[in-house]
């Protein structure tokens, strides 16, 4: 949450999250720290996966 308060650089109102990453935050892609998430994954080692084989991997949300 610190990285969404709105500060002064010169006459420009930003925030840190958008000085680092050269976007703004957008309130729709949050999501609780440590949730479960599904991620598309279609390669496994160094072979592709088929259409016919699942390309869902689920793990733990740690950041964005």
């Amino acid at each position: 949450m610190l990285n969404q308060v709105p500060g002064h650089l010169g006459c420009k109102l930003t925030t840190s999250f958008e000085l680092v990453h050269g976007i703004k935050l957008d309130a729709t892609t949050w999501f609780e720290l440590f949730s479960i998430g599904y991620f598309h994954h279609e390669v496994e080692g160094s072979a592709r996966k088929s259409k016919l084989e699942v390309q869902i991997l689920v793990g733990i949300v740690i950041g964005h």
